[in-house]
């Protein structure tokens, strides 16, 4: 268009140039000469000669002039939308925002340099190749089937969408894809706008896990581990399970403080958030209340299993334990409860366990206690 435009203005100035000159040329051959030096046509001929030079200069400058005005309008236009173009270039070529552009084959046609920046994948890695060479693994077939279907039916997508770098690394990505239809309303090209979360995502789920853990042992905290109570007795008693909670103070820890200093109060409460967790199975809940207080919640079969859980953790919490160069001797006071004898709500079930632990100390300590509902 831009060529056909600049040969259009070049041919109106050629050919208007050509007409004046030729109108010129004619001017002082029909014109002049005979006015000033008396050759050619008699004096009543050349102002017929006059007029129609005059009347053919009028038409010549009223054909060029529209024609140059066109012309260079359009040339002006066509200047700004190669500026509003430039401008766009820019825009994507230093967008933080990757940008991959897919033809109606799926198949990638377009990647600015943040897309190369944030896979590793140059423009020529994954030219005429489908998305596919991206996928990281973790998503099942249902979650790209799921997003399909949304791009088809609404023309877009957002959501966040684990992918792999060139180096092979897995990253999250917030990705929003868009299509593009042509004149027919048939989809010509699909759009993806995407950045990398990671670290975003990284510093989400720290916060999350602070919130709900202890921060020395890395145990569940006291608010998690009243949330999972409360779920664990839903579901037990929906479908008839039983469940023990057992409530654990340490003895002898304020002596090994005074004692040994903070330091080691630390190193032993990590001993023992270790041995806790390895004592029970792999989804039963062991939680950090404060202190040197610990509570355990395991799903049973029978009253026996409660029992035998607890012997093994005091008879264990009897040994000496030799941390950063002592060797500390302590023990534990442990109360039980069990769901649904000693409670029907999470509350009733914590403090009954908490009753039996206080029951235990007054037993002589290092031992266990259930408080039964008389």
């Amino acid at each position: 268009m831009r060529r056909l435009q600049t040969v259009i203005f070049a041919l109106i100035v050629v050919i208007g140039t050509g007409v004046l000159a030729a109108l010129w040329r004619f001017w002082l051959e029909k014109l002049l000469d005979p006015l000033l030096f008396g050759r050619g046509h008699d004096a009543s001929k050349s102002f017929e000669n006059i007029e129609f030079i005059g009347v053919s200069m009028v038409f010549a400058i009223l054909a060029i002039l529209p024609a140059g005005l066109f012309a260079n309008r359009a040339i002006r236009r066509q200047g700004q939308a190669e500026e509003k173009l430039r401008l766009s270039d820019t825009i994507i070529e230093h967008a933080n925002e990757g940008i991959i552009v897919t033809d109606s084959d799926n198949r990638i046609v377009f990647v600015n340099p943040a897309f190369t920046s944030i896979s590793g994948y140059a423009a020529q890695d994954v030219a005429n190749r489908t998305p596919h060479i991206l996928a990281s693994g973790r998503h099942e077939t249902s979650f790209y089937q799921h997003m399909w279907q949304e791009i088809i039916s609404s023309g877009r997508w957002n959501g966040e969408i684990w992918n792999k770098r060139k180096d092979g690394a897995i990253y999250v990505q917030w990705l929003s894809i868009f299509t593009l239809r042509n004149a027919r309303n048939i989809v010509q090209y699909h759009v993806g706008f995407f950045s990398d979360i990671t670290e975003r995502k990284k510093h989400e789920e720290k916060i999350a896990w602070q919130a709900n853990h202890d921060a020395l042992t890395g145990l569940s905290n006291r608010k998690y581990f009243l949330d999972c109570l409360e779920r664990s007795v839903l579901n037990a008693r929906l479908h008839g399970l039983r469940l023990a909670v057992l409530f654990i103070d340490l003895d002898g820890f304020k002596l090994v403080n005074d004692t040994y200093g903070h330091e080691v109060g630390d190193l032993l409460l990590k001993w023992v958030a270790e041995l806790l967790q390895k004592t029970v199975r792999r989804n039963d809940v062991v939680a950090r209340m404060g202190g040197d207080e610990f509570v355990v919640m395991i799903e049973i079969s029978g009253n026996a299993d409660a029992k035998l859980v607890a012997n093994k953790l005091i008879e264990t919490l009897l040994l000496p334990q030799r941390l950063a160069g002592h060797e500390i001797h302590f023990g534990a006071s442990i109360g039980v409860a069990l769901f649904p004898e000693d409670g029907q709500e999470p509350s009733d079930l914590l403090r009954r366990a908490d009753e039996g632990m206080y029951a235990a100390k007054q037993a002589g300590k290092n031992t266990w206690r259930r408080v039964e509902i008389q």
